[in-house]
């Protein structure tokens, strides 16, 4: 049964040992893939921890298939998922983060006190560096507020400064500084940690 994740879940996401979403890098490029399966985590709903190696879910993943220890299969859906984490072998301390909302595969990108921003594509992918790699021909960039089940997207990889920065203007219309440093230029459309830091709509 699908449930909708919770904020403290959303934050803690981003407190997750190794998590670092500003490695995150987002590109519509080709990834030499020699791992094919990763080492995951996955929590369900009703708490229980499942862990094994599976491949990484793309955007529109409906069942991720985990190899458990003992080399037997699992197939668990994704919306039974509250979220997972996944790893390259090789770079073990570095450790990513994926939900599964609004029945998208997408990893955080950043995440304030009021809003979550979330990257989601065709294709992720940890290197062995440890970096994520979110790529696709395009990249959405999915906005979340506390007790949003449904998020609004943003912008877009593809999106020039002009376009993202009117978008971003709409969607942050309650937070008038917030706009006015978009507008002037003090935060960059794309900048999202900035965003999500300084979006507050109770100024």
């Amino acid at each position: 049964m699908k449930k909708n994740v919770g904020w403290s879940l959303v934050l803690g996401l981003m407190a997750l040992a190794g998590l670092q979403s500003c490695q995150l890098v987002a590109g519509a490029i080709e990834v030499a893939r020699e791992v094919k399966d990763f080492p995951m985590e996955i929590k369900l709903h009703d708490g229980t921890v499942l862990a094994g190696k599976a491949r990484m879910p793309n955007g529109g993943t409906r069942d991720v298939n985990l190899k458990l220890a003992d080399g037997t299969k699992k197939e668990v859906e994704s919306e039974d998922i509250a979220y997972l984490t996944a790893w390259n072998p090789k770079m073990p301390d570095s450790k990513f983060a994926m939900v599964y909302k609004d029945k998208k595969w997408m990893t955080p990108k950043a995440v304030g006190e009021h809003v979550a921003i979330f990257a989601y594509a065709a294709d992720f992918f940890v290197g062995k560096d440890g970096t994520m790699t979110v790529s696709g021909t395009s990249i959405s960039y999915i906005a979340f507020r506390p007790g949003e089940e449904e998020g609004t997207v943003v912008c877009s990889s593809d999106s020039s400064k002009k376009r993202a920065r009117k978008s971003l203007m709409e969607y942050f219309a309650d937070d008038p500084d917030l706009c006015t440093a978009l507008d002037d230029g003090e935060i960059g459309p794309f900048d999202f940690e900035r965003i999500c830091e300084a979006y507050d709509p109770a100024k």
